[in-house]
């Protein structure tokens, strides 16, 4: 019966073990360096993003591992497109950064913006777009999930 326990125990011991060993090889990190600044930040956007009224939408309904092209519609406080505005992507994975990328979207005549972005690996990724506009710039957040693609070797 003491035999018992003890192989019970090791296993236990064993498996916390190999638990902490993989949390500590796979760690990236903190996921940011600054929280209390970057709270201050988000604040600070979400603020700006109430006082000016602008809006981002996604117009995609489905996103693939592999290429896409990504359509965002961009208004003002009234709902009109805000045509001559530059638009930035960041395309970033939650867990890691290892995957960060940066495009520009290009407005095309129907007032959407348009850019190609590549997702390599299938699972939720976060949409960091900036909007300026003359002298004022506006961040949104938008979080999509990239389904298996077909070839993205998934």
């Amino acid at each position: 019966m003491k035999s018992i326990i003890f192989a019970a125990v090791l296993s236990a011991l064993l498996a916390v073990a190999g638990s902490v060993y993989v949390g500590i090889k796979t760690f990236d990190g903190p996921v940011t360096e600054h929280p209390y600044e970057e709270g201050l930040r988000w604040d600070e956007q979400e603020n700006q993003r109430d006082a000016l009224g602008w809006r981002v939408d996604l117009a995609n309904r489905v996103i693939r591992a592999g290429d896409n092209e990504i359509v965002l519609s961009v208004h003002d406080r009234k709902g009109f497109p805000l045509d001559d505005a530059s638009v930035a992507v960041t395309l970033t994975r939650p867990s890691t950064g290892a995957y960060d990328m940066q495009y520009r979207a290009i407005r095309g005549e129907d007032s959407l913006y348009r850019l190609a972005v590549v997702f390599p690996l299938y699972g939720y990724w976060d949409l960091r777009i900036a909007v300026e506009q003359k002298d004022k710039r506006v961040l949104f957040e938008k979080r999509v999930y990239a389904e298996k693609g077909a070839h993205s070797g998934e």
